[in-house]
């Protein structure tokens, strides 16, 4: 399983005890647990977070954008021009939030039927297959808009109705949290 900072996993902590007193809503929190996650992501511009959970909100994983075990010497993270220059850019190399967070549950041997998955931005293609074919059956997010992956989030969408996967975008209504987790997490 991917590191993530001690703070990090301490505030993870503190607002699954605010969940499990119900002094928050559940799936708001776990939205704010995966935009804690998403604030080890080495990526400076587009940091994802993903956790995974069964039907008595039980945190089961995690996951933040990041580049495969062993693979740390990567340090382009600005190329975005997959479209000229593929090879140079990140996406080759990036592993989303939402797979990691199913292989560290897979190494951890946890069944991940009809369990749910929260993230901080809807997923691309690929890893809505990865979803579908995870047996995760509900997904709830925060965002959905991301300029390079339009295209891909409307495939993913287009699969997950057939394939049995309702999502949910969560609206967070205390605001002030959300906007300092977010200046949390740009700031490092």
């Amino acid at each position: 399983m991917q590191d993530i900072q001690p703070k990090t996993n301490e505030n993870i902590q503190k607002i699954i005890q605010l969940i499990e007193h119900k002094e928050i809503n559940a799936y708001e929190g776990y939205i704010y647990i995966s935009l804690l996650v998403s604030k080890n992501s080495p990526d400076p511009r587009t940091k994802v977070g993903a956790c995974i959970v069964d039907d008595n909100f039980k945190m089961l994983s995690h996951g933040f954008n990041d580049v495969p075990l062993g693979y740390k010497s990567y340090q382009n993270w600005n190329n975005r021009n997959y479209e000229t220059d593929w090879i140079n850019s990140k996406i080759p190399y990036v592993l989303h939030a939402e797979r990691q967070a199913i292989i560290n549950a897979f190494k951890k041997q946890i069944v991940l039927d009809k369990k749910q998955i929260f993230v901080t931005l809807f997923p691309c293609h690929e890893c809505a297959l990865e979803i579908i074919e995870s047996g995760i059956n509900r997904l709830y997010y925060y965002n959905d808009e991301n300029e390079y992956f339009g295209e891909s989030q409307k495939a993913a969408k287009k699969m997950f109705n057939p394939c049995g996967v309702v999502f949910e975008k969560i609206e967070i209504k205390d605001k002030y949290l959300v906007k300092k987790i977010e200046e949390e997490i740009k700031n490092g």
